[in-house]
């Protein structure tokens, strides 16, 4: 029985298809990540940032305080990316300027 490329063709059309719907669902949560800061309200009674708006696809809600100098929950852009299930999520996240390089001087 002679095996014909067309079965590896149909598998790399659907993971190309895949990486490509998965990219333009990471697009479009970026452009309402930024939205959300861009749009906060800044108290600065309460030195904090709230989201002026319900953002459903990063699972945020108006009124949720998204900066504050105390205590709260930080957002986190990779986490959203993690619940909608994108594979490697932390290509599309910048490192954190916090933790270096890993390299010894």
């Amino acid at each position: 029985m002679k095996v014909t490329g067309d079965s590896c063709q149909g598998s790399d059309d659907a993971s190309l298809e895949r990486i490509k719907v998965q990219k333009e669902l990471v697009e479009k949560l970026k452009v309402q990540w930024k939205l959300l800061w861009s749009e906060r309200f800044n108290d600065k009674v309460r030195a904090e940032g709230v989201s002026v708006s319900n953002y459903a696809s990063l699972h945020v809600e108006r009124g949720t305080i998204i900066h504050a100098t105390r205590d709260f929950r930080v957002l986190n852009f990779k986490e959203i990316l993690e619940q909608h299930m994108v594979e490697d999520p932390e290509r599309f996240v910048q490192p954190n300027v916090d933790v270096g390089a890993g390299i010894n001087s």
